[in-house]
């Protein structure tokens, strides 16, 4: 897209023009009705897009979340984007990427919201114990290193997630936990200053896992994750470096899981 061709909506305009200078953000691409922001990235990857490139919408027609769940969110009424990372990590450092996003996510709800989130495994957003966000990462290969990456956020922001049947026992929002609606434009600065600046930390090869390991929920509790059909229970005991969740399971023997979803197990609920 040639410069100025752009055109952003009024909530979006001060914003883009702040993180013109940001490694994360410098290059902003805007639809108003997008199919899946992923999608749009991974198309532009394979033409040669920049490193940092980020598309924004404010509806997403087919946005997905982990497992081919639908996303949902009501048109504009939150923080709906990907990133494109060009950083040619080994294949299995590359969940660290999804590690700065959601201590991103993490960093831009406190500076703009004041509110503290912490993060569930493997890759939610969680205040006050709900989910209000989630990150989908999309990886391309080349032989054992990182090709390119797309990583996903979608964030709550201002609508109530009460409202659909699917989200309301699980789910909240910033407008929620606050009580009144949520700049977007001021969510996206706090939160693109942020990732670039764990980006550029992670490019001169700091590791983020420490920290992300240190804001995640329910470690060190009894849990059951569901993995499928079946459902494996135990003491959520570690995560490894590469994203994995370690299970104690009841009879002392270990589980290493990649993927699943985790809730703390129920008082009196059986193993």
């Amino acid at each position: 897209m040639a410069k100025g061709e752009q055109v952003y909506p009024e909530w979006l305009k001060a914003a883009a023009d702040r993180v013109r200078h940001l490694r994360v953000g410098r290059h902003l691409v805007y639809h108003e009705v997008t199919g899946s922001t992923n999608d749009d990235v991974r198309r532009l990857a394979e033409a040669g897009a920049p490193d940092g490139l980020v598309v924004l919408a404010d509806e997403q027609t087919h946005g997905r979340g982990r497992l081919g769940r639908a996303w949902v969110s009501p048109p504009g009424t939150s923080l709906l984007l990907s990133v494109l990372f060009r950083l040619p990590l080994p294949l299995e450092q590359a969940a660290r990427l999804t590690m700065i996003m959601g201590l991103a996510a993490v960093d831009a709800i406190g500076s703009a919201c004041g509110l503290e989130a912490a993060l569930k495994w493997p890759n939610d957003i969680l205040l006050e114990g709900r989910k209000c966000g989630g990150i989908l990462a999309e990886l391309e290969g080349e032989g054992e290193l990182l090709r390119w990456a797309v990583v996903g956020l979608g964030l709550n922001v201002n609508f109530s997630p009460a409202q659909f049947s699917e989200l309301a026992a699980t789910a909240t929002s910033l407008q929620d936990c606050l009580g009144r609606p949520v700049d977007r434009g001021e969510l996206l600065v706090a939160l693109l200053r942020s990732l670039s600046s764990r980006y550029a930390r992670l490019r001169r090869g700091q590791n983020p896992f420490p920290e992300w390991q240190s804001k995640l929920a329910m470690l060190g509790q009894d849990v059951v994750v569901e993995v499928g059909q079946e459902e494996i229970s135990g003491l959520a005991e570690l995560v490894t470096e590469w994203g994995t969740l370690i299970i104690r399971k009841e009879d002392g023997t270990r589980q290493e899981l990649s993927a699943g979803d985790v809730r703390v197990r129920l008082t009196g609920e059986k193993r």
